[in-house]
């Protein structure tokens, strides 16, 4: 019996497309596309049901024209929606909700028998039932390799489909989607806030309320540094590089950093003093920078601890065998046309913008994100 109704089913689907009965399901879900070629008519017309539902549905349709009886035969009702169901199929497999209710619609008009006796128009009930009756019918069908269904059932992907992110994708929510809507409206007001002076408070609270909506941005669009600095340019700030740290790892960055940077000096300015050859002698190139002091806004400061942490990093590199020159490029001003072509590096100007005697920035696929961090480097 179930092998009969099988193959009725298969009957019904060819007949509508046309479409040869497959010896075997296919492999993969983009193996067959959809055969449809109608689209949703302006006025749906109701079907012949089977022989004995539509003798059934005549005398109810003469009793309700004589005293208002309403038809309540459920086995009646089960063929009604499979004959249903099988018509739209042949125009779409997902109607929407006001496709549902002009289907509805006429088939109470044909048959008024058949009204909802508890809404006020009596389609609730039909409505509602096209909805569960089309997911089971397309459960039903699936498995003849249809690929517009195959793609929306992820719980059936197959081994050899390793692409996709996931075996099981779940909708989002009403609420999840009205606040990602709020979230992106809020990200459009940041970008006037900050144009605003002396308004780090705001932004630092939508920065924290986007904090999701960003970390979307990043892992899914994966946007060029230029194109992502543009959609969220107060990140880019110093301070909020330290909120956003903090928002991520609960830890202050600049203090967790200078600290284990300032407690592994000592053994590394040792390291580097008993290293010999080519590379002892660059490194002694940079111990010199120790007696370097810094003047700034005219003023000699001592520059022990700050010369020390640079002298730690470039260091760093040299012990290990890098080239210091691709990540730490020195230049005497500004040149822009120099950053374009970092992919990711360290610049260092001596005679920097605003005056200033000597100011680092960061360079990220050609675009500067940072500059001025020599000051951020003064003791906290």
């Amino acid at each position: 019996m179930l092998k009969d109704s099988k193959r009725a089913l298969i009957a019904v689907v060819q007949s509508h497309w046309k479409m040869p009965v497959p010896q075997h399901p296919p492999s993969s879900p983009g193996s067959t596309s959809s055969l449809r070629s109608e689209s949703w008519p302006a006025q749906f017309e109701i079907p012949t049901f089977s022989f004995d539902t539509e003798l059934i549905l005549q005398a109810a349709n003469e009793a309700y024209r004589k005293d208002g009886t309403l038809l309540n035969n459920p086995a009646v009702k089960s063929n009604i929606l499979d004959k249903l169901a099988d018509s739209i199929f042949v125009y779409t497999a997902y109607p929407s909700q006001a496709q549902r209710e002009q289907v509805a619609e006429a088939l109470v008009a044909k048959h008024p028998c058949l009204r909802d006796p508890v809404s006020f128009n009596g389609l609730y009930s039909w409505h509602n039932s096209l909805k569960y009756k089309l997911g089971n019918y397309r459960a039903k069908v699936r498995h003849l390799g249809l690929s517009e269904l195959n793609v929306n059932s992820r719980k059936r992907k197959s081994a050899a489909d390793s692409s996709a992110p996931s075996r099981i994708l779940k909708k989002a929510k009403k609420s999840e989607v009205k606040l990602m809507q709020r979230l992106k409206k809020e990200r459009v007001e940041l970008l006037y806030e900050y144009k605003k002076r002396d308004n780090n408070k705001l932004i630092n609270e939508k920065m924290a309320k986007n904090f999701s909506l960003r970390q979307n941005d990043v892992i899914l669009n994966k946007p060029p540094v230029i194109v992502f600095k543009a959609r969220w340019p107060a990140l880019f700030e110093f301070s909020q590089i330290e909120e956003e740290f903090r928002r991520i790892t609960l830890k202050p960055l600049q203090s967790t950093f200078l600290g284990k940077l300032d407690q592994c000096t000592p053994k590394l300015l040792s390291l580097y003093r008993r290293k010999g050859g080519a590379v002892g002698k660059k490194l002694d190139e940079t111990l010199d920078m120790l007696n370097e002091a810094c003047i700034y806004n005219s003023v000699v400061v001592d520059s022990n601890i700050e010369s020390r942490r640079e002298v730690v990093i470039r260091g760093l590199t040299l012990y290990l065998g890098e080239n210091t020159g691709e990540l730490i490029k020195d230049y005497q001003v500004t040149v822009q046309e120099a950053i374009t072509t970092f992919v990711l590096g360290i610049f260092v100007v001596s005679k920097a913008r605003d005056g200033l005697p000597k100011q680092a920035g960061i360079a990220i696929e050609g675009a500067e994100v940072l500059f001025g961090m020599w000051h951020m480097l003064a003791p906290i």
